[in-house]
């Protein structure tokens, strides 16, 4: 009953992060995803074990890969984040530029 009404109320932390959880678990259980129809810049850890062939599969388009030097949770910390805010501005750049990605 909890996941129906979640973010609705403020919980005691622990049961709060609990509910969250529960939601994203049915959310993945549930979801079925379909392939996107364009080009991606897919930004990936160093560290990440999933070959980036993985996401290929799910788009239409042409898949620009760029690889930040740290674990799927460092490179949005210091001192990586600098390293993955510049992927996500040079994606955006070429997006703009280009209208591609790649």
């Amino acid at each position: 009953a909890l996941v129906v009404t979640a973010g609705w109320w403020n919980l005691p932390t622990t049961l709060q992060w609990n509910v969250f959880w529960d939601l994203g678990r049915q959310q993945i259980r549930r979801h079925r995803p379909t392939p996107y129809r364009g080009d991606i810049t897919l930004i990936r850890a160093a560290e990440n074990p999933d070959h980036p062939d993985t996401w290929a599969r799910m788009v239409t388009g042409r898949m620009r890969t760029v690889t930040v030097a740290a674990d799927h949770h460092a490179m949005m910390r210091a001192p990586h984040v600098t390293a993955t805010a510049a992927a996500v501005s040079a994606a955006l750049y070429l997006t703009d530029n280009e209208g591609t990605p790649s």
